[in-house]
């Protein structure tokens, strides 16, 4: 999971390596929850 103030076309560009759950700020509480519960999912089925 990565919390970013730039949008997931940005880190890339960028030549960001990460694949997983993009949280980007600011965000609100259920935004952040439905990462996490995404992030865990996601670890949890490989």
């Amino acid at each position: 999971m990565l919390m970013s103030g730039y949008s997931a076309e940005e880190l890339r560009r960028r030549g960001s390596p990460h694949d997983g759950v993009l949280i980007q700020k600011p965000f609100k509480p259920d935004t952040l929850l439905l990462s996490v519960n995404l992030a865990l999912s996601a670890r949890t089925s490989q």
